[in-house]
């Protein structure tokens, strides 16, 4: 194995350690912020009214433990933030925006707290909203995309993928205590970034247009961008990414319905996963959720699509308040 094939093998493996042991623990007292944790409590499981099917040829989904989770979704056309109790049909609007502030990223923190953000903010539970007005004056960003939670020994973070006035990506890293702006780094070449999986310094990016997915070790100065997977390899724009079972990386693509699973030892497609019901266009994000083994994925819809792990849909499950599904999050009650 070469130097840099080891070097991002060692990074991913410390991805998929932090995703697995960071993403379920217990949800915070204050989630996105007070309110939040009183709608958890007084939850009402009528509300809603969703409406779910299976693929005859599927197995009906276990009622093991993974109905414990609560996905957290983005409506970016609805101004919706969802949350749905997997395996329970049981829905609820966590927050509305007003009109013209939409939801773009959410992540669970390290104690299961939710941060979002929107075209004008990021939103951490406790604290102040940090404005997109204050991070144009402290770092040049002009508009906020995809976000994901980081923590190391002494700090946790929400890592902001961001674009200046002349496109230039930014990777704005977000002290969840303070909200104090730690650190800017600007990835070179200058591309948006579609995708994050992170953990400490380490980040794994989807590049935005030409489809590379690439890793960046943020405690240097200057970055050295280190390539994963080649743009000819993924399936159009890769959007949001997860870490399976497998220790794999399974990548969402946003031009067509197909989740695509590499191996990053080795850069190679291991597999890919058609989902022939979304006829038209591509995903939005996947998350994996370890306990019971299940895949949740958005194609900015008004639907979360189930997959078992191995790749089988046996779960579309709606809601009219989501539409325009993009990011998603889960977490542990």
């Amino acid at each position: 194995m070469s130097i840099v094939a080891a070097r991002c093998a060692h990074l991913i493996l410390i991805v998929a350690l932090s995703v697995l042991t960071t993403g379920c623990s217990r949800i915070a007292e204050a989630i996105i912020e007070a309110g939040l944790d009183e709608m958890l409590e007084n939850f009402d499981a009528d509300r809603g009214g969703p409406s779910s099917n299976y693929t005859p040829t599927a197995p009906a989904p276990p009622s093991g433990p993974y109905i414990n989770y609560v996905a957290f979704l983005t409506g970016t056309e609805s101004g919706n933030v969802v949350c749905y109790f997997p395996n329970s049909t049981a829905w609820d609007v966590a927050r509305t925006y007003s009109e013209g502030e939409s939801p773009i990223g959410i992540a669970t923190m390290a104690d299961n707290g939710i941060a979002i953000a929107t075209n004008r903010g990021v939103s951490i539970p406790g604290l102040p909203i940090v404005t997109l007005d204050r991070l144009n004056a402290e770092t040049g960003a002009a508009t906020i995309g995809v976000i994901t939670a980081a923590s190391d020994d002494e700090t946790e973070s929400i890592l902001v993928a961001a674009t200046t006035e002349d496109d230039e990506s930014l990777l704005i890293r977000i002290d969840s205590d303070t909200g104090a702006i730690l650190d800017t780094t600007r990835p070179r070449p200058a591309t948006r970034i579609e995708g994050l999986l992170v953990s400490g310094d380490l980040v794994v990016a989807a590049e935005a247009p030409d489809g590379a997915i690439v890793c960046y070790d943020l405690s240097e100065s200057q970055p050295e961008r280190i390539v994963l997977i080649e743009p000819e390899q993924t399936a159009g724009q890769p959007a949001g990414m997860t870490i399976g079972a497998s220790g794999n990386l399974f990548v969402a693509s946003r031009d067509e319905p197909v989740i695509q699973e590499f191996d990053l030892d080795n850069g190679v497609l291991v597999s890919t996963i058609r989902i022939p019901e979304i006829e038209a266009g591509g995903l939005r994000d996947v998350v994996y959720a370890p306990i019971g083994d299940r895949y949740f994925v958005t194609a900015g819809t008004d639907a979360i699509y189930e997959l078992d792990g191995d790749g089988e849909l046996v779960g579309v499950h709606t809601q009219e308040e989501l539409a325009g599904a993009a990011s998603i999050t889960l977490v542990e009650r």
